[in-house]
């Protein structure tokens, strides 16, 4: 390295060779400080494109908490599938056991500096070993009570009829909505709801045309070519869902505007007031946005504090 900094080009040549020593078929999960800009450099600009559908991104634990959170949402790796309990906090670990060795290196010349740091890093594999069975008792300890608290909460909500299917469901549309990007002001805003409004209607009067045709098939029992009762009572019931769907959104987009159905919208067109008044709820769910992020962000940082406040007055307590 001959440079400060998080240079990208370091983490991607280092991908790179690794892949070179891998099976085909391996699969790669990269926890990096950056790891939300890395990747979207390498899908922005084409970098490690052969490896992309083996790559799986995250940043590491410790790191993850100083991003926003839509980042944490996606990249936290305890929300992403494959890490388990990782951390992504080894290059932190080795970082600290070396960093004795500032002082006395500091004032070392080049090959000594080598020299040191390459016994330390083999007196440190030495030791990490004689240790590893103990390590990995505690991590599979850890492992289990995690599973088993899991389970324990997953069995509550299941007699509650919440299933895992559901949870599954509700958490992808949760990172849906806060991943989306927030409105933005713009002096056109109140034009295109307005438009939207307008096709809107245009598309809940053929959806209303469209029930009555297969209404009156029903009623007459004379079906067109090749449709069936069964057939058309499914279409029918389609039809139904849509027809709700696209009302409830016609009527939020109304409410937006803060106009009934019996202005004549197309003369709402261009009106400054309209405009303001879009402008401003757009500017307040952006401020909304910003405060649920910060508070998802607090609560994590908020649970860790608790949690290490509690262990240490445990251990004072055996004292």
């Amino acid at each position: 390295m001959t440079s400060a900094g998080e240079k990208q080009h370091y983490a991607l040549v280092l991908l790179e060779h690794l892949f070179n020593h891998l099976s085909s078929t391996a699969r790669v999960g990269v926890l990096y400080d950056i790891g939300c800009q890395l990747h979207r450099s390498c899908v922005k600009w084409g970098f490690l494109k052969e490896f992309h559908d083996r790559l799986i991104w995250a940043i590491s634990v410790f790191h993850a908490y100083g991003h926003q959170w839509a980042c944490q949402l996606i990249y936290h790796p305890r929300k992403c599938i494959g890490f388990g309990l990782t951390d992504g906090e080894g290059c932190e670990r080795f970082w600290s056991s070396i960093k004795l060795l500032i002082p006395s290196l500091r004032v070392s010349g080049y090959y000594t500096q080598i020299y040191t740091i390459d016994t330390q890093v083999k007196h440190l594999d030495r030791k990490s070993l004689m240790g590893l069975g103990d390590w990995l008792r505690k991590k599979w300890n850890a492992a289990v009570v995690r599973k088993n608290e899991a389970e324990t909460a997953l069995a509550e909500l299941e007699q509650k009829n919440i299933t895992e299917v559901i949870l599954r469901e509700q958490w992808g549309a949760q990172i849906v909505q806060q991943t989306k990007p927030s409105p933005r002001q713009s002096k056109n805003l109140a034009d295109k709801v307005i438009q939207e409004i307008l096709e809107l209607k245009e598309t809940m009067n053929e959806t209303k045309a469209e029930l009555y045709k297969f209404e009156t098939m029903i009623q007459t029992s004379k079906y067109d070519d090749g449709w069936e009762i069964s057939d058309v009572r499914l279409h029918l019931t389609e039809l139904k869902d849509s027809y709700q769907k696209v009302e409830k959104s016609m009527k939020t987009k109304s409410t937006t505007l803060g106009a009934d159905g019996r202005l004549n919208l197309e003369r709402l067109l261009g009106n400054k007031f309209l405009r303001l008044r879009v402008n401003a709820l757009a500017l307040k769910q952006r401020l909304r946005n910003r405060l649920q992020q910060r508070k998802f962000e607090l609560d994590g940082l908020e649970r860790a504090y608790r949690k290490t406040t509690s262990n240490s007055e445990c251990l004072s307590s055996l004292h």
